[in-house]
């Protein structure tokens, strides 16, 4: 809904989940959720602004996935991130780096010191 709908949500999370249109069934669906195969970063980026035709600015995200997930892997995590630095125009490392109860929280800013990632 964050890629269809930009116009709707400022901002959302993705809890445990899969790049946007990385899967087009179930079964690839459950392969991608054990980290098998799955589109390119270049075709993920595509897909998210092949998704709406709103020209205004793409929704703020907030990634959570924890990494004993058995369901999930992390990795998937990785690719959603990547997927949407690509979006934001933040590729790279983050810009800010925190401990919070002993988690980490990394904060990716546009050019304008927004902040449009958070894993």
């Amino acid at each position: 809904m964050l890629a269809t709908h930009p116009e709707v949500f400022a901002e959302g999370t993705i809890i445990a989940g899969l790049p946007y249109r990385s899967a087009n069934s179930l079964v690839q669906a459950l392969f991608r959720m054990k980290s098998y195969g799955g589109p390119s970063d270049r075709k993920l980026d595509a897909l998210v602004r092949s998704a709406s035709k709103f020209t205004g600015p793409w929704s703020k995200i907030s990634v959570w996935h924890g990494d004993s997930d058995h369901s999930v892997d992390s990795s998937n995590a990785d690719s959603i991130l990547r997927q949407w630095q690509k979006i934001h125009e933040v590729e790279g490392p983050p810009t800010r780096i925190e401990e919070i109860d002993g988690l980490p929280r990394r904060v990716w800013y546009d050019t304008s010191g927004h902040d449009v990632i958070e894993e």
